[in-house]
């Protein structure tokens, strides 16, 4: 799936399209824009409804636009918010413009789809994604308009860890991001980690082994 954005302001570091190779079978996708329209009245209004929708709904399945589909909209809401901050703490640090939103993210459920002789035999949930393919931040100096690569890296850094600890908060699980990477090695004394691209579908059989 691919968006192209209408907007004339086009990120350099994210381009005018976003495109989504993670669309699977079986899964619930919840795409957004992000306006800076997030606020404690608004998270706070749709929680209300979705746990009102869970209350009254005897099936959460039935209607999953209501339960489902509303929790990973609060999820993405949320994120986005986080991140918007975070980046605009990191510009007033390193005196750039860090305040840009517009971000267009995905959050979906994962799940693992079996085939036997190319029909689905079997499925398994294998937890929740977040992917803001979208993301938009600044990190250009506000006086010289010079580029500053460390509040660059410090806003990814930033991004990858709320890519677990949203999960952690909204979930109760602990998510994989290449942040958490780094802090699990380091709880176990390794303080020079080593960094490698694994397939996404062998994630799963790694983590299984830790």
């Amino acid at each position: 799936m691919q968006i192209v954005r209408g907007s004339t302001f086009i990120n350099p570091y994210t381009g005018k399209n976003i495109t989504y190779r993670n669309i699977a079978a079986y899964n619930y996708h919840s795409l957004q824009g992000y306006a800076l329209q997030a606020s404690d009245q608004l998270i706070n209004k749709r929680s209300d409804a979705l746990l009102e929708s869970v209350g009254e709904i005897n099936d959460p399945n039935s209607l999953q636009d209501e339960t489902l589909g509303e929790f990973l909209h609060i999820t993405g809401l949320k994120y986005m918010d986080y991140i918007t901050k975070a980046n605009t703490r990191i510009g007033a640090l390193y005196n750039a413009y860090g305040v840009l939103g517009n971000h267009i993210g995905l959050t979906s459920t994962r799940k693992t789809v079996n085939y036997l002789f190319d029909l689905p035999f079997g499925i398994s949930g294998d937890g929740f994604l977040i992917d803001v393919q979208g993301g938009q931040g600044g990190a250009n100096d506000l006086t010289t308009g010079e580029f500053i690569f460390n509040a660059f890296l410090l806003s990814g850094y930033t991004g990858s860890a709320y890519e677990s600890y949203i999960w952690q908060e909204m979930a109760h699980l602990d998510a994989v991001s290449s942040v958490r990477g780094i802090q699990y090695a380091n709880e176990k004394g390794n303080n020079n980690p080593s960094v490698k691209l694994i397939p996404g579908d062998k994630v799963k059989n790694i983590l299984t082994r830790l």
